[in-house]
């Protein structure tokens, strides 16, 4: 079994900017040393990993897909990239399901970029932590780690906040804890081959963006969020063009979310 800390602080590791709980880790003024070339690294278990709001994620050895991945991407549409990393797991996991013999439950994104099951109460198939760090130069860049945990199966139960909230690909198709593993190789390969694709649409925007809206279970439901020590409620309307969620909030006025935790309310 190969276990790491954290794939995302790897990464991040070797752009030059962090020390890593895994191993060796640099804190240079520019990231510079990694080369510039794309970066992948996958691991059986985490024993540091963690997501959104440095939240803990919990895996059990062997059950999930846990893959960071490093890309050089220019800095006005860096914001995109986690709406492309949330398409990218939803195309990968909707490839796997096509391939079943079981009637493909519906998927979708919770924004930013949760990939949820709605028919099994929203519960969260795929989490994404997306971070960066930035690239000296003349036109400077960032270097963007985009780290995915995909729930595959569950060899023993989780803890009970974790069971609540969160559905492995095997209970979507309705294997037993008996039936193997899905084909982490092939779910990985699928998730890699949508990335560079959705990537490759950032510069224009306009098709990842619609691909969104469509994709985004959160639009027109009722949400909350809380914008400093100021909690929100309204109606989800919109992706703005810089992937924000666009919010016309209960006292009239609206608001644009650019980071943080929704809470749908319907």
């Amino acid at each position: 079994m190969v276990e790491t800390g954290s794939t995302n602080a790897d990464l991040l590791a070797r752009a030059g900017r962090v020390s890593s709980p895994s191993g060796d880790g640099g804190d240079n003024a520019e990231a510079d040393h990694w080369g510039r070339e794309p970066q992948v690294l996958y691991t059986d278990h985490q024993n540091a990993g963690r997501g959104r709001q440095n939240r803990q994620w919990y895996d059990h050895p062997g059950d999930s897909l846990l893959v960071s991945v490093m890309v050089e991407v220019a800095t006005e549409v860096a914001s995109l990239v986690p709406l492309a990393v949330g398409l990218a797991a939803l195309g990968a996991v909707s490839d796997h399901l096509t391939h079943t013999d079981r009637a493909e439950p519906r998927l979708a994104l919770k924004w930013p970029n949760d990939v949820v099951a709605p028919a099994f109460d929203q519960r969260k198939l795929a989490g994404i932590l997306v971070e960066s760090v930035t690239v000296g130069g003349l036109s400077p860049t960032l270097a963007v780690v985009m780290g995915m945990g995909m729930n595959l199966r569950r060899t023993e139960p989780p803890p009970p906040d974790v069971a609540r909230l969160a559905v492995t690909l095997g209970e979507m198709v309705g294997d037993s804890g008996n039936v193997p593993t899905p084909d982490r190789d092939r779910i990985l390969h699928g998730y890699l081959v949508h990335l560079d694709r959705r990537l490759g649409q950032l510069p224009s925007r306009r098709s990842l963006l619609a691909d969104y809206r469509a994709a985004c279970i959160t639009l027109g439901r009722r949400v909350r969020f809380q914008s400093g020590s100021e909690v929100i409620s309204g109606v989800a309307v919109d992706i703005g063009s810089e992937g924000e969620l666009i919010v016309d909030s209960d006292g009239g006025d609206r608001r644009s979310l650019r980071a943080g935790d929704v809470h749908h309310l319907d």
